[in-house]
């Protein structure tokens, strides 16, 4: 998922906090910075977008962002759809999906 953020395919991704921090960490091209996090729960989930992306709150998300998700009904997707629900969106997410980690 960071690769298809960091290239610009994906406007937002959400993720298991530390695995996503490793990831940035391991990709050294991306430029990219943590955004939020909207679930606190001991799997903590980050949301993640590009240094300059668009949105500057998870509300903005609510106005025409992708979601890079790992497959349907994965994690992702379905706290995405929360936070959907949670900030009341008028309209529900869209997603790309990305397939198995190895294609993350």
């Amino acid at each position: 998922m960071v690769k298809k953020l960091a290239a610009g395919e994906l406007d937002v991704a959400i993720c298991v906090t530390e695995g996503l921090v490793s990831a940035i960490r391991n990709n050294k091209d991306a430029d990219l910075r943590l955004f939020g996090t909207y679930v606190d729960t001991p799997l903590p989930w980050a949301v993640s977008v590009a240094t300059d992306a668009k949105f500057s709150s998870i509300d903005d998300l609510a106005f025409g962002a992708t979601f890079g998700i790992s497959r349907n009904g994965s994690g992702s997707e379905v706290m995405a759809r929360y936070a959907a629900s949670q900030y009341e969106w008028t309209n529900p997410p869209k997603f790309a999906v990305l397939g198995d980690i190895n294609s993350l």
